[in-house]
């Protein structure tokens, strides 16, 4: 490890305001900003007030292992096919900008380019456009996709974005599975460390990245607050019922945490399992897409000089 690692310096950097500010452990992470989640901090904070520090630090690593595991999960999905359509798109706009256009260049020396098949002129037409505007069309969709990763990021457009995502027919489960996983761990931990109900509900609606689910923990914090049920606080849209009907079983058996744990794991292995299903299918779907661009090269590179050659006879 380098010796100017950020983990280092902010290891100094606590080791100086512990020793020399008295600052608490927990104060000493929150001053680093960013390189720590900010629920490491409460949780560590109620630790320190309970004297039970070396159990939330043992929880707090449990759970940042079990986010660090169902994202290396879905990153190792996506890796591959991302990886092999790149590479194709790649190779196809390669041979249309390098390749094609020598083509046709001796295709028109060699007879009337009006005499070519369909499927020939249409790769060649689609060469002339990228060679003629696809630089122009790269720069639009990068600057389109930044200008919408900003909105997002700054959150001018975050809601109408996050209303798109929750409902696609894949994605939307997937971020469903991904919140209610990360919901269960979280409260599980902040339970077990002092915290009440409804301030894990109040923390988990301010750290779930999904606007829609947020919306609905805050909804249910609000209720609780109100002096309704926990039952009847989650009876809100994007919370499963599974959640609601866990937690009310917890909460009258006085087991809610464990509750939490319980469904939270539960929501991991459907994550788990809805990514092994997207990879068995897009496998197939992967190979017919590589199959249809080299076919459709073949054909159109094949059926244009089989033309030529007729019309040199």
């Amino acid at each position: 490890m380098s010796n100017n690692s950020p983990l280092q310096e902010a290891i100094f950097d606590m080791l100086v305001r512990i020793q020399q500010g008295g600052a608490s452990f927990s104060s000493a992470l929150e001053a680093e900003g960013n390189l720590f989640p900010t629920y490491v901090f409460r949780m560590l904070a109620v630790g320190e007030r309970s004297g039970q520090l070396g159990l939330s630090l043992e929880r707090v690593a449990g759970h940042m292992e079990n986010e660090s595991i169902l994202r290396s999960q879905y990153m190792n999905s996506f890796a591959y096919p991302a990886v092999v359509i790149m590479v194709a798109i790649g190779v196809f706009i390669g041979l249309s900008v390098y390749v094609v256009p020598e083509f046709a260049r001796i295709i028109e020396g060699a007879g009337d380019m009006g005499d070519l098949p369909f499927i020939s002129t249409v790769w060649l037409d689609i060469s002339r456009w990228i060679t003629s505007y696809g630089i122009f069309t790269a720069i639009g969709i990068a600057a389109a996709g930044a200008a919408v990763t900003m909105a997002y990021k700054t959150g001018a457009a975050k809601k109408e974005i996050d209303n798109v995502l929750i409902n696609l027919p894949f994605i939307g489960a997937n971020i469903l599975n991904t919140s209610m996983a990360q919901m269960g761990w979280t409260m599980s931990v902040l339970l077990k460390s002092g915290l009440s109900i409804v301030e894990s509900l109040e923390f988990q609606a301010g750290n779930t990245g999904n606007h829609n689910i947020s919306q609905s923990l805050s909804n249910a914090r609000d209720a609780i607050i109100e002096g309704r049920s926990l039952g009847y606080g989650l009876n809100q849209p994007h919370i499963p019922s599974i959640v609601r009907n866990m937690c009310i079983v917890g909460e009258r058996s006085g087991e809610l945490e464990k509750a939490a744990q319980v469904f939270g794991d539960y929501f991991q292995r459907e994550s788990q399992n809805r990514t092994k299903k997207m990879t068995a299918i897009m496998e197939p779907v992967l190979i017919l897409l590589i199959g249809g661009m080299v076919a459709f090269i073949y054909i159109s590179f094949f059926q244009a000089l089989f033309s030529i050659n007729g019309g040199l006879r």
